[in-house]
C-alpha cells in the first residue's frame, strides 16, 4: 500500500472525508490524467475551497499525489519535475512562453528550448544591426557620389 506520510495510507486519508474521496473520483473522470491540469489544480488550490484545515491538507495531498504520482515515478523523476516547474517559473516571460509552447518533459529539454530562443534573439539582433549598418553605408555612399 502506498504511504502518504509515515503510518497514514492514501485510503485512510480518503476515509477521513468520504465526500472529498468522491469529489476526487469525479474529478478524475472529468479532467482525465493530464499532469499539467492536475499541477495547476494543486498550485491554484485555495483554503476556501475546503471545509477546514483537515480537508484542505487532505485535498492538497491528493492533488500532489495525482500530479507527482509517486507510486509510478522515482525520486529522481519527481525531483526533475519539481525543478522543471521552478525553472519555468523563474524564466523571463518571453522565454517562459516560448519554452512552455515546446512542452518540455525534462529540464534538459527546457534548457535547450530557452537557449534556442536566446540564440534566435541574438541572431535577429545581429541581422537588425547588419541591416541598419548596411543601410547607413548605402546612404553614405549615395551622398558621396
Amino acid at each position: 500500500m502506498t504511504q502518504l506520510s509515515p503510518g497514514v495510507s492514501r485510503e485512510s486519508h480518503q476515509s477521513v472525508n468520504p465526500v472529498w474521496a468522491k469529489k476526487m473520483v469525479d474529478y478524475r473522470k472529468e479532467e482525465g490524467p493530464d499532469a499539467e491540469c492536475v499541477r495547476r489544480r494543486f498550485r491554484q488550490f485555495r483554503y476556501q475551497e475546503a471545509e477546514g484545515p483537515r480537508e484542505a491538507c487532505s485535498r492538497l495531498r491528493e492533488l500532489c499525489w495525482q500530479w507527482l504520482q509517486p507510486e509510478k515515478h522515482s525520486k529522481e523523476q519527481i525531483v526533475e519535475l519539481l525543478v522543471l516547474e521552478q525553472f519555468l517559473a523563474v524564466l523571463p516571460p518571453q522565454i517562459q512562453t516560448r519554452v512552455r509552447e515546446g512542452s518540455p518533459g525534462s529540464c534538459g529539454r527546457a534548457v535547450a528550448l530557452a537557449e534556442q530562443f536566446l540564440q534566435q534573439q541574438q541572431q535577429q539582433q545581429h541581422q537588425g544591426e547588419d541591416g541598419w549598418e548596411g543601410q547607413v553605408r548605402i546612404l553614405v555612399n549615395q551622398l558621396q557620389v
